[in-house]
């Protein structure tokens, strides 16, 4: 009886385990093929490079941010590099000195 419980255990164990390989192949076929040109938001610098949860917390897609400080500033949903204490004091958009990145 106990030999046939390890069995099982194991059973499951491994189609488990090939479950999740193929999810993390699915969902990484699918970024590699999604035009994201489609989106009005086209992805170049450190865009490009991210993976898609960094922006897309929780797989959300609607409503993530397009303005530079939708993210890029503290207490933000989605957490990246924040302006720096030493930029220059400005109520000027970001997009008025930096290129889309």
């Amino acid at each position: 009886m106990q030999k046939t419980g390890r069995i099982i255990a194991g059973l499951f164990a491994c189609a488990l385990a090939l479950w999740a390989v193929q999810a993390s192949a699915a969902t990484e076929s699918i970024s590699r093929s999604f035009n994201h040109m489609t989106t009005g938001f086209p992805l170049s610098g450190g865009h490009a490079t991210a993976a898609c949860e960094t922006c897309h917390v929780g797989g959300v897609f609607k409503g993530t941010p397009r303005a530079c400080d939708g993210c890029h500033a503290m207490g933000k949903r989605v957490i990246a590099t924040p302006k720096p204490n030493s930029h220059i004091v400005t109520d000027a958009p970001c997009e008025s000195c930096h290129f889309f990145a």
